[in-house]
């Protein structure tokens, strides 16, 4: 586990305008944003901002966590000696589900302010977790499988825009998660949410064997 703390810290280290832009966005342009929107057109309209930027912006920039740390273990020249040292430590799945629960956490105290001004607030920050974790699973599995995780953001990243763009109500809309429009319709989170999550979890899984198989 100590190893495995280490490997974030150079990841911290290396990268840290990628770590640090998340939190710039969440706890500064996120909350002036809708502070800025209720002073000129009122609750609703700030709360319909606090959603689109959490389940556009906000989902979007916790790729960079996960794509600062897989450059270095998987693109970067020397990720061969840095694994050589510890043989143990053969995949990065871990630590991404790591990153990610860290991201999520990041994202508590916000909401849970939002959720007294706007009320009833939680359920978005549900779909946030479900449609992050999805995104993350997702850029994991294509970069483990690419060996490339220039090519696995541009893929990921490409989804994410076109989700944002076009996930508003279409024929589509079925496999497009992000959906920053508008709020939870009625059953949506069973329906489309919940088997999202599931197959995130099994993304998880995957991931680690395909990593594995391709070292050994």
């Amino acid at each position: 586990m100590s190893f495995r703390l280490q490997r974030l810290r150079i990841a911290l280290l290396s990268s840290r305008l990628l770590f640090l832009a998340p939190l710039i966005v969440v706890y500064f342009l996120l909350p002036t944003s809708c502070i800025s929107m209720y002073q000129k057109e009122g609750l609703r309209e700030s709360r319909a901002l606090f959603v689109y930027l959490s389940h556009s912006l906000v989902t979007m920039l916790s790729l960079l966590w996960t794509l600062s740390h897989l450059q270095i273990w998987i693109d970067s020249e020397g990720e061969e000696a840095l694994r050589a040292s510890r043989r143990k430590m053969t995949s990065n799945g871990l630590d991404v589900i790591i990153l990610l629960c860290v991201y999520l956490v990041m994202t508590l105290p916000v909401f849970t302010v939002a959720n007294y001004f706007y009320s009833n607030i939680w359920p978005e920050w549900f779909r946030f977790g479900i449609v992050t974790s999805t995104l993350v699973a997702m850029l994991y599995v294509l970069a483990v499988s690419l060996d490339s995780v220039t090519m696995a953001a541009l893929v990921t990243y490409a989804y994410s825009f076109l989700s944002v763009i076009y996930g508003a109500e279409n024929a589509s809309a079925s496999v497009l998660l992000l959906k920053p429009h508008r709020e939870l319709y009625p059953g949506e989170m069973t329906k489309l949410y919940f088997p999202a999550w599931g197959a995130a979890a099994v993304l998880f899984l995957i991931g680690p064997m395909i990593e594995t198989r391709g070292k050994n």
